[in-house]
């Protein structure tokens, strides 16, 4: 809806937007033990990555290698944390 609107460029940064937000929502919770420049560099990475995740789609037109990509990077996240 917003892609038919507005075009691929604008609505990829809105959806990267709100992924990069949503993913500084957990430093909410770490608050004040973690400092704002790592929740801000989190959010900035996140939002790149969630440009990436748009790309990725608008070339295949499917939901599936987004969601691989982002199953595969949280999974190597887990192990790396372990």
């Amino acid at each position: 809806m917003l892609r038919s609107r507005w075009g691929f460029p604008a609505s990829a940064l809105v959806s990267a937007a709100f992924f990069g937000i949503r993913h500084a929502t957990h430093f909410i919770f770490l608050y004040p033990h973690l400092p704002w420049i790592a929740a801000a560099s989190w959010a900035a990475s996140a939002f790149v990555f969630g440009l990436i995740m748009s790309w990725m789609y608008e070339k295949t037109r499917s939901l599936y290698p987004p969601m691989l990509v982002h199953a595969v990077i949280n999974l190597i996240d887990l192990l790396l944390s372990m």
